[in-house]
């Protein structure tokens, strides 16, 4: 409290949520857990708790196991706020900023696959192919920026007005992972030539960045 008619009120805020799946085999009517050593061979860069084993069997529908966690993902949230109340009158006037943060990244696990185009292979304890899926993590973050002031202005004793403006901006999500961008851009031609020309006199470039997914034109046309 800064005077019995001032008030400056700041308050901070952090939060971390975190959600996963995690396959297990289990020993369901009558069947045999293989030791975690048969998926998560000893000397090898894949666990247990971070990676995904999985053994396909040769039946013809894509049958098999898996053990492991397909990912595991998190969010946090920084959050930052502030507030000034001040008493002036007959107006309660209030004036206030806030800055939140939030922070969702996707952890995907890496993924080897051994496959067995044979019940004999299986019964070996071999396997026919063999391929390892790399997955790298992404993190993204967006941020949200907001001010406002407002009034609370006693007119009469029958009658209270409450009035304000406030501005708040929010940003795109963004990739934090280093080279990887959420979003590309490529190169294509525009179809007014005319139109370009005009717009853009001077400028003896034809192209223009487009989002990835725009269509490509029919037609290139001649520079102006």
């Amino acid at each position: 409290m800064l005077s019995p008619t001032k008030v400056n009120d700041f308050r901070a805020n952090w939060s971390r949520n975190a959600a996963s799946e995690i396959i297990s085999l289990t020993n369901f009517y009558g069947a045999v857990v293989p030791p975690i050593s048969v998926s998560f061979p000893p000397g090898t860069p894949y666990v247990a708790g971070t990676s995904r084993a999985i053994v396909t069997f040769p039946d013809g529908f894509d049958q098999g196991v898996q053990q492991g966690p397909p990912q595991a993902n998190v969010q946090t949230a920084t959050e930052f706020s502030g507030t000034f109340p001040w008493a002036v009158g007959t107006h309660q006037l209030k004036f206030g900023v806030d800055y939140r943060r939030t922070s969702p990244s996707v952890g995907n696990s890496d993924v080897y696959v051994a496959s067995s185009f044979a019940f004999t292979s299986v019964e070996a304890g071999s396997a026919d192919l063999a391929f390892i899926i790399a997955r790298d993590h992404l993190s993204t973050a967006l941020n949200n920026y907001s001010r406002f002031a407002q009034d609370t202005w006693k007119a009469t004793r029958k009658l209270t007005l409450i009035y304000g403006l406030r501005w708040e901006i929010d940003t795109p999500l963004a990739s934090t992972s280093s080279g990887q961008p959420l979003y590309t851009r490529r190169e294509f031609s525009t179809r007014n030539r005319s139109r370009w020309c005009r717009d853009l006199s001077g400028i003896r470039n034809s192209t223009i960045s487009v989002p990835a997914w725009a269509p490509p034109t029919r037609s290139l046309p001649k520079p102006c």
